[in-house]
């Protein structure tokens, strides 16, 4: 039974897989466990086989390792050497996506689980958990605390980073780009010392704090040229017109996330004149007209070309109004040739841009098409499901009467 394993940080992970005519047998747990099995039956040989093949495939790119299989030295490889940025130990499989609003502040970022930076308590726990730092009274009071967090013996060794209330003024309502601009202020200088920071998430709030429409977010290229070895970057929020990134360049982000019901349409231009050759995945929701601006397919044209991010596996366009000619303009775009998952969840799509996607070859080769809170109807859905693809579904709750153009609603819109 070929036998693969991942060592990265403090996971030890094995997995087995036996094919054996019509059956396809995995056994997965912990090194040193007798772990779990699970087998499954198809209907030919040639089915079992390509299931197989596929979930080899899956494996290796997650960063398990053939035991004993030679590297390029012609040396016997180790799990450490096959599982790509070890000293993160960060996998793609660690972002989480949002189903909806955010309801409450994020437990994990990046598969980490997060704890609320406590001046007395320390970093002691830097290598293994995010640390998210609030702000309770004042930008002072905020300010003050990251120094302490910046000057803790552990801080060259936090991965991942949490800010809440980025650009929340000191009376708790309006966003106030002042603030955010003294926050990234003194990220940029604690990059000094906070030099094993491979994850940043900016602005964890949800509906209870404040409205995602209600924040923003300052320029965001001095970030990443602060810090270049940044792997991962979540941001939240930009009200129409007021927020900007700047030039984005990076040779290490791997992925970038725009959450916000109202990113403009400038925002969507600057991420398609970035310079990230390494990104891999991309999610931007697009929001809804009545708060963010319309935006031409030909804004997301560099991106769809396939060009601008060659190494791009998740493509996520969701929270659209626009969703049926987001799909149609993303089922005949090149840059389906490399991905692996796309997302056009969240949105309006409907049985125009389902069509579409279903009459694509390219979408058929997919491994994941997430189209969660759609309005696609019963008999569409079910081709569109028939496609060699893991189709992620849910009817969107707010539907009240199937093909009412006038009842569909984006899932986030304030």
């Amino acid at each position: 039974m070929p036998r693969y394993e991942m060592i990265e940080g403090t996971s030890s992970k094995f997995w087995d897989i036996t094919l054996e005519g019509v059956t396809v047998t995995v056994r997965y747990g912990r090194l040193g466990t007798a772990g779990q099995s699970n087998t499954k039956t198809f209907p030919s040989s040639a089915e079992a086989k390509k299931e197989h093949d596929k979930l080899v495939v899956e494996k290796t790119r997650k960063g398990y390792l053939l035991v004993g299989a030679p590297t390029a030295s012609g040396a016997a490889a180790t799990p450490k050497e096959a599982a790509p940025h070890a000293g993160t130990a960060f996998k793609l499989a660690d972002v989480d996506r949002l189903e909806g609003a955010p309801g409450d502040s994020a437990e994990k970022f990046m598969g980490q689980k997060i704890a609320d930076y406590d001046p007395e308590e320390g970093l002691k726990d830097a290598a293994r958990k995010a640390y998210r730092l609030r702000q309770e009274d004042s930008v002072a009071d905020f300010l003050e605390a990251f120094e302490q967090l910046v000057a803790d013996p552990h801080a060259g060794k936090l991965k991942a980073l949490v800010i809440s209330g980025w650009s929340t003024d000191e009376a708790g309502g309006a966003a106030d780009d002042d603030y955010a601009r003294k926050i990234r202020k003194a990220l940029i200088d604690a990059a000094g010392k906070l030099t094993g920071l491979a994850a940043l998430f900016i602005n964890d709030t949800h509906g209870e704090e404040y409205e995602v429409s209600w924040q923003y977010f300052t320029d965001l290229a001095p970030l990443l040229e602060a810090y270049p070895k940044l792997e991962h970057l979540r941001v939240r929020g930009d009200a129409t017109g007021k927020g900007k990134m700047g030039t984005l360049k990076s040779s290490a982000l791997r992925s970038l996330q725009l959450e916000g019901s109202s990113l403009s349409r400038k925002l969507v231009q600057q991420v398609a004149a970035a310079e990230l050759p390494a990104l891999e995945y991309l999610e931007i929701w697009l929001g809804p007209e009545e708060y963010a601006e319309k935006k031409p397919m030909a804004d997301l044209a560099p991106i769809l070309s396939g060009e601008l991010f060659p190494k791009l596996r998740y493509l996520g366009l969701r929270d659209s109004d626009a969703a049926d000619e987001v799909a149609k303009a993303v089922a005949k775009a090149p840059i389906l040739r490399h991905l692996e998952t796309l997302d056009l969840s969240l949105g309006t799509l409907g049985d125009e841009g389902a069509e579409a996607l279903i009459a694509s070859p390219a979408v058929a080769k997919l491994q994941t098409l997430d189209i969660r809170r759609h309005y696609v109807s019963k008999a569409v859905l079910k081709q569109l499901k028939a496609l060699p693809v893991k189709v992620l579904e849910s009817r969107s709750e707010r539907e009240d009467e199937e093909g009412d153009e006038g009842t569909r609603y984006v899932t986030v819109a304030e």
